[in-house]
């Protein structure tokens, strides 16, 4: 049987491994955690539900979309539960892809519309920028590619200052897919480039070789 510190060293291990790419190892450090808690009979805790969206993070990596949905559905429960409003204000801007991808739109709409209204209270930067970053996704479904764009320098210029560099990397990419969608291989190689450097000096394997894919796509050759 675990111990409280055992079950939040796991929670901070596994994002450890998750901000370079280890997403199965991510996965299985969060899922020993939430093991923990609930053998704590701390199943419903705060900290349970925070382990259960870093798992809904390291599923997304892996590409199990239904089961990260389940796992982050789980965690909002927990948190308007605990009146976590940070935590739940960073849960609906994707439980809102979620709702789309399992395609109830009215569910995604009111998931983003009360997650900026959270980020309106709670005024933080890094989470304008994330909701940004998810709603300009939503655009781009869409088809509208402008509104994409836009969305998504907004939230590049959010992030940029923070300083948080792997949002600021996924941002370039998804600018890059904007430009090569527009037909702009000259601007979506410079931003795939710029993302590479990001993601090299993070140390992120996963992200680098995405973005050098990208840059491979493009006209010319990767540098």
């Amino acid at each position: 049987r675990g111990t409280e510190e055992e079950a939040r060293l796991l929670l901070h291990a596994g994002h450890f491994v998750w901000m370079r790419g280890s997403f199965e190892l991510a996965r299985d450090r969060q899922l020993a955690s939430l093991a923990i808690w609930r053998q704590l009979r701390r199943g419903d805790s705060l900290d349970a539900a925070i382990v259960a969206e870093h798992l809904a993070m390291a599923l997304d990596g892996l590409g199990d979309a239904t089961a990260a949905a389940r796992a982050r559905a789980e965690a909002l429960t927990g948190f308007r539960a605990h009146g976590a409003t940070w935590w739940t204000a960073f849960n609906l801007s994707k439980s809102a892809i979620d709702h789309l991808d399992a395609g109830d739109r009215p569910a995604s709409i009111a998931a983003a519309n009360e997650h900026v209204q959270l980020v309106a209270q709670l005024g933080d930067l890094w989470l304008f920028g994330l909701g940004r970053t998810h709603l300009a996704g939503i655009a781009w479904r869409d088809g509208d590619y402008a509104r994409a764009r836009h969305l998504t320098e907004e939230a590049l210029a959010a992030q940029r200052g923070t300083g948080h560099s792997h949002s600021a990397g996924h941002l370039l990419l998804q600018l890059g897919e904007i430009a090569r969608q527009e037909g702009d291989e000259a601007a979506a190689r410079d931003l795939y480039s710029e993302a590479l450097a990001l993601f090299e000096a993070m140390g992120h394997v996963s992200l680098a070789a995405k973005a050098r894919a990208l840059l491979e796509a493009t006209d010319g050759p990767c540098p």
